[in-house]
């Protein structure tokens, strides 16, 4: 190992335990506050004799799987420590594996933010994570749970972030963003990051303040200038049809101009409706879309209303006049009875699709 490694792991090490032991002597004896840092101190005090201890015996040449595994432990449980310096961290990159190594270090950042630090106090540790092997992952899992303890603070540092690390960090923001508000927002608009990353995050927002049927992001984007609505409404009513499909449905209905894929959306919406009520679901793709586009939504509801009440399902395809949505529809029963293993019904339902064309298809996809 380089002599100046070592060097800097031992003023790091020795310098957290001077700084552990004077704390824990230096108030009277008795209180609870003196008892407390006794404690911490001894555990600290610990915790670097134990990580003394395995890099002197890897520095004597004991090197194996086994005591790696220990140093990666014990490197992860000293330097979690927010009080400690974090130089001499990267010594262990002299024993373990970039990819160990990487892991190590994003531990500790994920343990140092969920202890109370910002993303800004662990911006030196995340340099340490190795680039290449797994540094993508490891930079995505940091900012994922920086974002879900505070989003405000951690889009603040977006400008900071290297272009090459942004991709990941991006995606971590992505997958820990769990109190986004308005405000989160309208800040995300001014951080200084470049467009496309401000993009990618106010598409995960409005789709989150959807999944969480919050209507203030209705406000939100009515208020914006109709060409940065591009695509927005569509991942705002996806998210409410996961929530609140009840709800989705009107908001659906009230806004079909700034839908962009109004037929996806409506089946999402469909597979919600129809586990509630069936015939309020098929109402609502009568009144709502028009009916050149609704073949596949109404054949997405009888799907869905097969495995509640076939009976109900069958009967009310029946019913229906002449369609290519009554066609689908059918497949959708043939399909259902096939799978169920009833390939006599299944022949007989197959006789219905009047598109010969179509059921020829059916027949040859489903052996019959």
């Amino acid at each position: 190992m380089r002599a100046n490694s070592w060097l800097s792991l031992g003023v790091g090490l020795i310098f957290g335990l001077v700084a552990c032991d004077s704390k824990s002597t230096s108030d009277a004896a008795g209180s609870k506050l003196d008892r407390h840092n006794i404690e911490k101190s001894r555990k600290e005090s610990d915790a670097y004799q134990t990580l003394a201890t395995i890099l002197q015996q890897l520095r004597s040449g004991e090197i194996d799987d086994r005591l790696r595994g220990k140093l990666a432990r014990e490197l992860t449980v000293y330097y979690s420590n927010a009080s400690v310096d974090i130089q001499g961290l990267d010594a262990g990159r002299e024993f373990l594996s970039a990819d160990a190594y990487a892991e190590t270090v994003a531990d500790v950042c994920k343990n140092r933010l969920q202890a109370g630090k910002s993303i800004e106090d662990v911006q030196a540790i995340i340099g340490l994570i190795p680039y290449g092997g797994n540094r993508d992952s490891k930079m995505s899992q940091v900012y994922s749970v920086a974002a879900s303890i505070d989003f405000n603070k951690t889009i603040s540092t977006l400008k900071q972030i290297p272009n090459e690390d942004l991709k990941s960090a991006t995606s971590g923001i992505e997958r820990g963003m769990s109190k986004i508000d308005i405000p989160s927002l309208q800040l995300l608009e001014t951080c200084g990051a470049d467009s496309e990353t401000i993009t990618t995050l106010r598409n995960a927002g409005v789709s989150y303040l959807g999944q969480q049927a919050n209507k203030a992001g209705v406000e939100y984007l009515q208020a914006m200038d109709p060409t940065g609505q591009k695509g927005l409404w569509d991942v705002f009513v996806r998210g409410y049809a996961h929530s609140s499909p009840v709800d989705a449905a009107p908001l659906l209905s009230a806004n079909k101009d700034k839908i962009t894929n109004l037929v996806d959306i409506s089946r999402e919406i469909v597979d919600g409706l129809v586990k509630i009520n069936p015939n309020d679901a098929l109402k609502w793709i009568e009144n709502t879309i028009a009916e050149n586009q609704s073949e596949t939504v109404y054949a997405r509801a009888i799907n869905g209303w097969l495995n509640a009440d076939s009976v109900a399902a069958s009967e009310y395809v029946n019913a229906m006049p002449l369609s290519k949505a009554r066609n689908l529809c059918v497949e959708e029963i043939v399909s259902h009875l096939n799978s169920a293993g009833d390939k006599a019904s299944a022949r007989i339902w197959l006789t219905q699709i009047k598109d010969p064309k179509m059921a020829s298809e059916v027949r040859r996809n489903l052996g019959l």
